[in-house]
């Protein structure tokens, strides 16, 4: 019985070497176990903190988005009415532009005449003076 009490103390004492060896090895581990746990933790916060201006970053997007859909919306008839432009017609119509100033001095010109005609006519009309100056009076006021 001593000769088994013997070989179980000798069992127990190389079973306490194992678990110590454990501990020894477990014991880095279980420090490493902690780092990567609290590394997971403040990676969890960054995540979080992304996701934050991820949604920040689409909220912008879709307002320039929208912004970019309502210039072009807004440009696309100024975009139809010029590529409908010839720009034949448009440059005939621009080197037009001086004979039909001509024209129009030309008229002016006649009107001017026509105007100094009808004052005198007016003013050969007996009491035409007197009118002329009640209607000052007026329109003074």
């Amino acid at each position: 019985m001593l000769h088994g009490a013997e070989a179980l103390l000798e069992k127990l004492g190389e079973v306490a070497g194992r678990a110590l060896a454990l501990l020894e090895v477990a014991e880095p581990l279980a420090t490493r176990i902690a780092g990567v746990a609290q590394e997971a933790e403040h990676t969890a916060a960054r995540v979080a903190g992304l996701v934050v201006r991820a949604e920040d970053v689409t909220g912008a997007a879709a307002t320039a988005t929208d912004s970019a859909a309502a210039t072009v919306a807004a440009v696309q008839p100024l975009v139809t009415a010029v590529s409908a432009i010839d720009p034949q017609q448009l440059v005939a119509l621009v080197e037009s532009i001086p004979a039909v100033l001509e024209r129009l001095a030309a008229q002016v010109e006649n009107l001017d005449r026509t105007v100094a005609d009808v004052g005198a006519l007016l003013s050969g009309i007996p009491g035409a003076a007197r009118l002329a100056k009640r209607g000052d009076r007026l329109t003074a006021r």
